[in-house]
C-alpha cells in the first residue's frame, strides 16, 4: 500500500487557495473608493480669560505649560465680568479650594493638595 507523505495534502491546499487569492487581488484593486469626509475645526481666543504666564512662592514670571503642578488661573477679566470684589468671592470661584465662613468675620480657606 502507497503511504502518503503528511504535508503533501496541506500544500495541495495552500498552492489552490494562493491560486485563488492571486486571482481575486486585481478584482480587488479595481473598487473605488469613496472620499473621505473632512472635518474641519476653528476656534477663537476670547481676550482676558486665558493666561499664559503665573506667578507664585518664587516670584518667577513662568510659562504655564513650565509649571509641573496643576495650575488655575482668576484674570482680571474673570474677576471683573463676574463681579469678584473680594477675596472670599474670588477663591470660591478657583478650583480646588474651600472657603469656610464661621460666623461674621472668621474664615477658612482649605485647599487640595
Amino acid at each position: 500500500m502507497h503511504q502518503r507523505h503528511p504535508l503533501t495534502t496541506p500544500c495541495k491546499y495552500s498552492l489552490i487557495s494562493l491560486c485563488l487569492a492571486s486571482t481575486l487581488v486585481p478584482a480587488l484593486a479595481n473598487d473605488t473608493v469613496d472620499p473621505i469626509e473632512t472635518i474641519e475645526v476653528s476656534s477663537a481666543y476670547l481676550q482676558g480669560y486665558n493666561a499664559h504666564a503665573a506667578s507664585g512662592a518664587t516670584r518667577m514670571e513662568l510659562a504655564i505649560k513650565d509649571i509641573p503642578q496643576s495650575v488655575s488661573v482668576i484674570t482680571n477679566a474673570q474677576l471683573e465680568d463676574f463681579l469678584l470684589t473680594n477675596t472670599n468671592l474670588a477663591l470660591d470661584s478657583a478650583t480646588g479650594v474651600n472657603v469656610e465662613r464661621i460666623e461674621k468675620d472668621r474664615t477658612y480657606y482649605t485647599a487640595r493638595g
